[in-house]
């Protein structure tokens, strides 16, 4: 059987650290890689192991007990967010990792968020429970609390923190110690005391579950005997539904509660078979539905790419049928072929060439004429294109220029494949002022950006200082109409447009702007509504305060008149085009800045002078919660405020402060 799985977190959770282990544990590596000391296989770009951090989601497949899995490790920092959801886009299930001393924190709620969105059932592992200020029982209940989902945990630490040093197995009551030298498992009775505390949490296990199983629920209220073998079946239910979620306790760099977890992958995870219907956008109707799949027709999705040597290596998980080296595919976004040049099984950075992959597969193709997000197949009328990859717009950019003008085309070309990589990676070339600009989720992204750029492309490149990405919104209504005439030759051409702009309520979300029509002529409407669509969402994409997209904003379309009765496209264009910026002038613009989501970990002794700090910087002071010397401070920043941040939290904690943050919205500076 396989199971296709992703391991998502919020940064620093030991995600990649537990991915190494599960590698060695079913014998994939025989050494085990640290992720501290630039050894993780999993990392493979040097910038990873320099950093110490997950950049670039990687595939990997290991065996465990007569299953195959397909495990995708992804990036935790909200900067490679959109690395987790293409990665997501194609799991059939995933392990949350959460760290045992931060628990529920800002980047576990928006993977949890898009593990929803792709209703993928999932296991939590609670990880780190050796730590100073780890409390599983803590963690549990954040789980129930913030992810509103019913937490199951089928293992339970034994001693806390420093003297972490084994699990209780619940459902099979024992305690499980793991040596030192050989990593066995050692397996233990429970004297009374353990036995009653341990026999508690299984009966807690029954009573959740019996909320979700009648057959448990019966034998529960009847007193009668319920077996392991009932509790896995009800709990295998209720995770697939996603109405509950088994969690496992343990620490990945103690190599302590792996073998359980990867059992609780093969158990309580689904299998390609098991998987409900996948949704598509069905090509006729352009509604979307669950695609009917037919066995011996090939379909597959392309989740990411990737140029080595400036090749095309597509990561392609595969629905249904089968595909062999030398077949053409078609690529319904595009609707041209592709012949399969090549077939890859990964393993991090490594490939191994194979004849064929089948459904159910996670592998790469050498492919020219796809990108992330296409859906390819072999059948030229197949009915549905698979759901696109939503890629948010960046919040931040910089201006980039090569030390010699000779390697200019180089750079551009450099980008280009950066930007296919990377769909949140944009750049764009002003031939005016000769300059490129480069545009990113974080300073974090660019920075690695040019990095990569020298080590993967040996070119060198002067960067400026990071610049805010804002957006322009309305504060009150404006109305403006214009009439465009010209005379080329004998012909005449008129578009006669009034409008009406005014602001909606604050979203601070892009594409929440609506173009509205109210005319009374519906003859004139029917033949110039696109023309007059077309100018406006023109003019959206660029406000006059500084260039960038307009949001939160409706357009209502008063008056459109013609009286030459040609309904020319560019006069009616010109007209909306000219009547919104003079209408949008009076509709008192204001600039948007980012706002970001904040939260700070702290010993408590430094509390009050970061509090200090982020009150100079008008950040807004949410919640602040201390738990056992640590605190939590949630707050929102704006994004330009932030420019530095970890330098000065390093000062002011004597380096034992951390931060993450993710876009919020946009508001007025």
């Amino acid at each position: 059987m396989i199971r296709n799985i992703g391991i998502a977190a919020h940064i620093d959770a030991g995600k990649t650290t537990l991915t190494e282990r599960i590698l060695y544990f079913t014998g994939t590596t025989y050494k085990i890689g640290e992720v501290h000391n630039g050894e993780a296989v999993m990392d493979y770009l040097s910038q990873e192991k320099e950093r110490g951090i997950t950049i670039t989601s990687a595939v990997t497949t290991v065996k465990w007990k007569n299953n195959s899995i397909n495990i995708v490790d992804t990036p935790g920092h909200v900067d490679f967010t959109v690395e987790v959801e293409r990665c997501m886009r194609v799991m059939d299930g995933a392990v949350v990792v959460l760290c045992g001393v931060g628990g529920v924190e800002p980047q576990t709620e928006t993977v949890w968020y898009q593990v929803n969105k792709f209703k993928i059932p999932r296991i939590i592992f609670v990880n780190k429970l050796d730590r100073i200020g780890a409390d599983f029982d803590r963690v549990i209940k954040e789980i129930q609390e913030q992810l509103s989902i019913t937490p199951i945990p089928l293992t339970y630490p034994i001693g806390k923190e420093k003297e972490f040093k084994g699990i209780y197995d619940i459902l099979n009551r024992k305690a499980v110690f793991y040596s030192e030298d050989n990593f066995e498992i050692l397996e233990e009775d429970l004297n009374n005391e353990e036995y009653e505390f341990v026999d508690n949490l299984r009966n807690k296990i029954i009573e959740n579950l019996s909320d979700f199983d009648i057959d448990l629920m019966e034998k529960f209220l009847d007193e009668k005997e319920i077996t392991n073998r009932d509790i896995y079946n009800a709990l295998k239910s209720a995770a697939l539904q996603m109405k509950v979620t088994p969690v496992f306790a343990g620490s990945a760099l103690k190599n302590k509660g792996i073998q359980h977890l990867i059992d609780g992958i093969i158990d309580f995870l689904p299998s390609p078979s098991e998987v409900e219907n996948i949704e598509g956008f069905n090509i006729k109707t352009g509604m979307k539905e669950p695609v009917k799949l037919i066995d011996k027709d090939f379909l597959g999705y392309v989740f990411k790419v990737q140029i080595i040597d400036k090749r095309k290596i597509c990561f392609v998980r595969i629905y249904s049928g089968e595909v062999k080296v030398g077949e053409n595919i078609i690529n319904l976004t595009t609707k041209n072929k592709n012949k399969v040049s090549k077939i890859f099984r990964i393993h991090a950075d490594k490939k191994k060439e194979i004849d064929f992959c089948k459904n159910g597969d996670v592998v790469g193709m050498l492919l020219k004429d796809v990108e992330t997000g296409d859906t390819i197949t072999k059948r030229e009328k197949f009915q549905y294109i698979l759901e696109k990859i939503e890629v948010a717009n960046p919040v931040i950019s910089l201006a980039i220029e090569p030390y010699s003008i000779r390697e200019q085309e180089q750079l551009l070309e450099a980008l280009q494949f950066l930007s296919l990589e990377d769909p949140s990676f944009q750049y764009q070339f002003d031939d005016e002022v000769n300059q490129i600009i480069i545009s990113g989720m974080g300073e974090l992204h660019l920075e690695i950006i040019v990095n990569r750029i020298f080590e993967e492309y040996g070119l060198k490149v002067k960067t400026g200082k990071p610049q805010v990405v804002y957006r322009e919104t309305v504060t009150k209504s404006g109305f403006s109409e214009n009439e465009y005439e010209v005379k080329i030759e004998d012909d005449s051409f008129y578009g006669f447009v009034g409008l009406e702009v005014e602001p909606l309520e604050r979203s601070g979300k892009d594409n929440s702007n609506i173009i509205e029509f109210d005319l009374k002529e519906d003859s004139i409407l029917n033949k110039v509504k696109g023309f007059i669509e077309e100018g406006i969402e023109e003019s959206l994409a660029s406000g006059i305060l500084t260039g960038c997209p307009i949001i939160d904003t409706k357009v209502t379309i008063k008056k459109a008149s013609d009286k030459t009765g040609k309904y020319e496209k560019a006069a009616f264009k010109v007209a909306a085009l000219n009547a919104f910026k003079d209408a949008y002038t009076k509709a008192s613009p204001v600039k948007l800045e980012p706002v970001m989501d904040v939260v700070i970990l702290t010993p408590e002794e430094y509390t009050g002078d970061i509090i200090g700090e982020l009150n100079s910087k008008k950040g807004k002071i949410l919640n602040i919660v201390t738990e056992e010397n640590i605190s939590k401070i949630i707050c929102n920043v704006y994004l330009s405020s932030l420019f530095g941040f970890t330098t000065t939290l390093r000062s002011l904690s004597k380096g034992k402060a951390n931060f993450s943050m993710k876009f919020k919205c946009y508001d007025i500076l």
